[in-house]
């Protein structure tokens, strides 16, 4: 699974910090909200845990377990992306702005 993560990673906002950095920017906010919800963001979480602290004989297994595994839950994310507090785990947020 591709996951650009430490040391490569580099900003991390939450909804309002990315809406507030816009709009501190002046642009005005047409729409905002959750890019991947909080089911991928839990996937990820525990993928990297598994490739950063597992044994190294069993990482790739076990990453691959746990990826294959998670297939069935990723629908969740489009029901869950849904909800107005989805933000609070969502692994990626957007803002779609235009210049005053």
């Amino acid at each position: 699974m591709p996951c650009v993560r430490y040391p490569n990673h580099c900003q991390n906002f939450t909804l309002a910090g990315h809406q507030l950095l816009f709009e501190r920017a002046g642009f005005k906010i047409k729409d905002a909200g959750v890019d991947l919800g909080p089911v991928n963001a839990i996937i990820v979480l525990i993928w990297v845990f598994i490739m950063e602290y597992f044994p190294a004989l069993m990482r790739r297994p076990t990453a691959y377990l746990w990826i294959t595994g998670t297939y069935i839950f990723r629908p969740l994310d489009r029901y869950l992306g849904r909800r107005k507090n989805s933000y609070v785990i969502a692994s990626t947020t957007y803002v779609l702005a235009s210049k005053q």
